[in-house]
């Protein structure tokens, strides 16, 4: 082969090299957590007073993991006001709650 062709060959190469050098290299770390939320959460059937402020006393809700639907842990009737469309089952309203911890990086959760 002719030195201009080998020059050539290594200018090319180069450049793909290059390219390479960030992606085998350490990437940066995302700001964004993903976090499993479905399990430990508290419910209650009704629509108490205040559930929705932070103060709220909700020691006696029930746990649950998501997703749950508490209207299929009723009994279906005619009466209810779902009808078929619904399965027949109760409806009302329910509260879900659930509490997350925001840390900052290199914090341990305790």
């Amino acid at each position: 082969m002719k030195p201009t062709l080998w020059r050539m060959i290594a200018i090319s190469a180069i450049p793909a090299m290059l390219v390479t050098i960030p992606a085998a290299g350490a990437q940066p770390q995302s700001p964004r957590l993903e976090l499993a939320a479905d399990s430990n959460w508290k419910f209650i059937l009704g629509d108490p007073a205040g559930a929705e402020t932070r103060s709220f006393d909700d020691a006696n809700w029930r746990r649950v993991e998501l997703p749950h639907d508490w209207s299929i842990e009723g009994r279906p009737s005619k009466d209810n006001p779902t009808g078929s469309e619904g399965g027949y089952f109760p409806a009302g309203t329910g509260w879900y709650r659930k509490t997350f911890s925001a840390l900052r990086s290199g914090e341990a959760n305790g």
